[in-house]
């Protein structure tokens, strides 16, 4: 579980605080006579319909936690093998696989006939970097140079950088299908 999933579990159960609160007032409400049995059951269900989808949320994170082990194997497995991945994706899983991998658009250069991006996923860049397959790639063709410099950052901020784009990945073990898809698929490699 990434940051961001702990930040987002925190607000999860602030929001589901209030709902009780306010599931409890209504309560109060209602024993004291001062509103309707009408609008007592139709603000009661609403209000227990939202402490249900919040405890499901919040459920779901902590299930992330309690299979941490799945989860890091699954990411590393999505960041080792994503075009193995990638061929038995459908299309919404690829959309959202792109988006991780390359969060910044992807044109193509009619020029070169080449797909270009300005951004890849840290992670991926370094998993790809060792990947075995690295030697069947163009032997002895190297890609010109790009135009764009890079960029040099200290190394804590490429830490920090290659933590989160991880982490990115890692939420992908939140997508049901892409989770078993990549248990199916590549724990057979």
């Amino acid at each position: 579980m990434n940051k961001s999933n702990v930040e987002e579990k925190r607000l999860i159960k602030g929001k589901l605080t209030v709902v009780k609160q306010k599931l409890e007032d209504l309560n109060d409400l209602w024993i004291d006579g001062k509103i309707k049995q009408k609008y007592y059951d139709q603000k009661l269900q609403k209000l227990e319909e939202e402490i249900s989808m919040y405890e499901e949320e919040i459920r779901k994170r902590e299930k992330g936690l309690s299979n941490l082990d799945e989860y890091i194997e699954v990411s590393l497995l999505i960041a080792e093998n994503p075009s193995v991945l990638w061929e038995f994706a459908d299309y919404e899983e690829r959309q959202i696989m792109q988006k991780t991998f390359f969060p910044e658009k992807i044109v193509y250069d009619k020029k070169n006939h080449q797909y270009r991006t300005p951004k890849v996923n840290s992670f991926l860049s370094v998993t790809n970097s060792f990947s075995p397959f690295k030697n069947e790639q163009k032997k002895g063709r190297t890609g010109k140079k790009s135009d764009s410099s890079v960029l040099v950052v200290s190394a804590s901020e490429l830490s920090n950088l290659f933590i989160a784009d991880f982490g990115k990945i890692a939420d992908l073990y939140h997508v049901p299908s892409i989770r078993q898809k990549t248990l199916k698929v590549l724990s057979t490699l």
